[in-house]
This record gives C-alpha cells, sequence and structure tokens, in this order.
C-alpha cells in the first residue's frame, strides 16, 4: 500500500504528524472502481465519470527533490517500492494521473474503465461516529476502529480455495477417488491431515483489487500534498506520517477523519 521514504536523516525541532485513519478517510471521500469493468485503448481521458486503471508510459518534467508516484521495483534484493525520476511504464489509476499532471509526463496507452461510485462514505461516517461515542478504554471504540481500519483489507483478500480434514487411512482412500488432494502428512496410526481443493461452486469472497487500488492511490494523493512543499521541508515520510520542521495550519489538525494529530 504505502512506502517509506528518507530525505533528510537528521533534524532539530521537528514536528511529527499522523493522520485520523488515512485509509478509512480516503474510503469516505471518494469514487470508487465499480460496476462493470471495460477494456479501452487510447486517450480514456475523454470520458468522464469513469475510474480507470491503466498502462501508462511517465516521465518526470524535471527531476522533483521528492517524486511521490511510486513503482514496485525489483532491486535484486528483494521487491522494493520506489518514487523514480525518469521515465518508466507503470499501471496507473486515474485520480493519480490527474494528481499528477503538473509534475510529470503521462501518456495512456490501454486499460481498463469502471463506473464510479460513493460506496464508502455512509458506512465509514457511521463507524466513525460509533468509535467517538465510547471512551477509548472501552470495547465499542475498539471494536468500531477495528471494523474501520479492517475495513479496506477485505477488499484485496485472496479466496481460499483449499480445504484441510483429519481423517482415517480408509477415508483418505475414498476422498482421493472424490476430489483433488493438494498435500496431506501421515499422522502414522492418527490417520492423515490432508489438504484438498474445495470445489464448491459458491465463491463468497467479495474482493476487488480494483476497489482495494483505489483505496492506497487516494491515500498516497492525500500524502502528496506534503511533499515539494515550499511552506516547510519535510524529512521524513511513510504511508500516513510526515515528520516536519514547523508546525502544520491549523485547519489540518483536528479530531476529523483525515486530519493530522501531533504525534510529538
Amino acid at each position: 500500500g504505502g512506502s517509506t521514504e528518507m530525505y533528510k536523516p537528521y533534524g532539530k525541532n521537528i514536528y511529527a504528524y499522523d493522520v485520523n485513519s488515512l485509509y478509512p478517510s480516503a474510503m469516505k471521500d471518494n469514487l470508487f472502481p465499480v460496476g462493470n469493468i471495460t477494456q479501452f485503448e487510447g486517450d480514456i481521458t475523454i470520458l468522464k465519470n469513469v475510474y480507470w486503471i491503466g498502462d501508462v508510459q511517465i516521465s518526470t518534467k524535471k527531476d522533483l527533490y521528492q517524486p511521490y508516484i511510486q513503482i514496485h521495483h525489483d532491486t535484486g534484493n528483494g521487491m522494493r517500492t520506489v518514487a523514480p525520476n525518469g521515465t518508466w511504464t507503470m499501471k496507473l489509476n486515474s485520480p493519480e494521473y490527474h494528481n499528477a499532471l503538473k509534475d510529470y509526463n503521462i501518456k495512456i496507452k490501454n486499460g481498463y474503465f469502471f463506473e464510479a461510485k460513493d460506496i464508502f462514505s455512509q458506512f465509514v461516517t457511521d463507524m466513525y461516529e460509533l468509535r467517538l461515542k465510547y471512551l477509548k478504554t472501552e470495547p465499542m471504540n475498539f471494536i468500531a476502529k477495528l471494523i474501520m481500519n479492517s475495513l479496506y483489507g477485505r477488499f484485496a483478500m485472496k479466496p481460499i480455495l483449499e480445504k484441510h480434514i483429519f481423517c482415517s487411512k480408509d477415508e483418505f482412500k475414498i476422498i482421493s477417488e472424490k476430489c483433488d488432494i493438494v498435500d496431506f502428512i501421515d499422522l502414522a496410526d492418527k490417520g492423515c491431515l490432508i489438504t484438498i481443493t474445495n470445489n464448491s461452486k459458491k465463491d463468497n469472497s467479495r474482493s476487488s483489487i480494483s476497489i482495494a487500488s483505489a483505496v492506497t492511490a487516494y491515500a498516497r494523493i492525500h500524502m502528496s500534498q506534503f511533499k515539494n512543499n515550499p511552506n516547510f521541508t519535510l524529512l521524513y515520510t511513510d504511508t500516513d506520517s510526515i515528520f516536519v520542521d514547523r508546525p502544520l495550519d491549523l485547519d489540518l489538525i483536528g479530531k476529523e477523519l483525515g486530519k493530522f494529530k501531533l504525534e510529538y
């Protein structure tokens, strides 16, 4: 989802801020890709009110001190999330395209588009209001917070298509005739632990990688306003925090979703 970027390893009198529930606030305030998936070629920007994810050719207009479009890069030492200067190709979400046009040249080649709809604002608002009704020490505050914060991850879940069963050696023979056995552990006289492909036709998963991808894209956009910002020096940033050398404007700070709190 996010990435860690270190700009200046040393500073004095630094203000460290965190966003209140960054992902839920991104979910509350934006439109998400739903409905039919349609393939497109060429300049999709002529269509309004759609959400698209496309293959693009991208380059920085000039070297940015704090580039903010992120790619997964194989360093040979594992995958890293990096924000480069230069020219490359990638998959990009439409809101990030619009947010980046001031600093990047972007040519759209092809991709997929969706209807753009508000699907989360009411749910997130209800959960946040529920949280605020209870003290932090109360279980209900914690439950509402967990439901709200684990909401985004539900959409990136992989459906589990395997089942694990303990059975006797005789049952093993019968099951092996009916099912695909992926793996088994022989438990001697206790029987076997087997893993079978779960062929139930009903897939109850409600995953949507496009929705999950959109959540993180909107979150990166929110954080990008604090990069290359002339009002302060940014020493460090990660998914939902910034370390700066002076206080933020008061209108950015508060208890509301998406506002900052001063950590230390």
